[in-house]
């Protein structure tokens, strides 16, 4: 070897041998879009912790029990309504402390997503809520009726937790949510 090689091979001499180009389907395309990302997920397919969701729930109720508890004394029905409307809307309160999410959730470090991304809203905590809100109606002397529905609903919601691969409740499936760990 001479100071002078470099080590690369050189290109063939012989015509038969000559370099063939590439064919054009493995040639990038520079007049084609380029490649989009997909989307991510708007959640894991992973269970929320079901202890914390029970805990959370808990808590909930203890703040819809207090609602009903300070209205009372004033008007039994007025208690069960306001505390039905905490648990109807709960996760749809715009507040900072909040974060589009319960008090118990927000202590147990967990959130609500929709499908799509979107933010949650009142809407759509009514619509995910009310079969756990119904539970609370009956507490007012008027509503007694309703025990036994609200109680049936609200089993049927705790079989679903317990029981579906990803935690979705009939609520989080009529309303396009899904519960979900989160880091604050």
């Amino acid at each position: 070897m001479t100071d002078r090689d470099t080590g690369a091979p050189l290109p063939p001499t012989d015509p038969d041998e000559a370099i063939t180009s590439v064919p054009a389907t493995d040639q990038p395309s520079y007049d084609a879009a380029p490649p989009v990302a997909e989307p991510a997920p708007v959640a894991d397919a992973t269970k929320p912790d079901i202890g914390k969701r029970v805990i959370a729930y808990a808590i909930d109720w203890v703040v819809a029990m207090v609602l009903y508890a300070v209205l009372a004394p004033i008007s039994g029905p007025l208690g069960s309504l306001v505390g039905a409307a905490y648990l109807l809307l709960r996760d749809g309160f715009d507040f900072e402390f909040m974060r589009g999410r319960s008090l118990g959730k927000r202590m147990m470090k967990l959130g609500v997503d929709l499908d799509g991304g979107a933010k949650m809203d009142l809407a759509t905590s009514a619509k995910r809520n009310w079969p756990m809100a119904l539970s609370m109606l009956p507490l007012g002397l008027f509503w007694l009726f309703l025990a036994p529905i609200a109680g049936v609903l609200v089993l049927y919601e705790a079989y679903l937790v317990f029981t579906s691969t990803d935690g979705r409740r009939w609520g989080d499936k009529l309303a396009g949510t899904k519960v979900v760990e989160t880091a604050e």
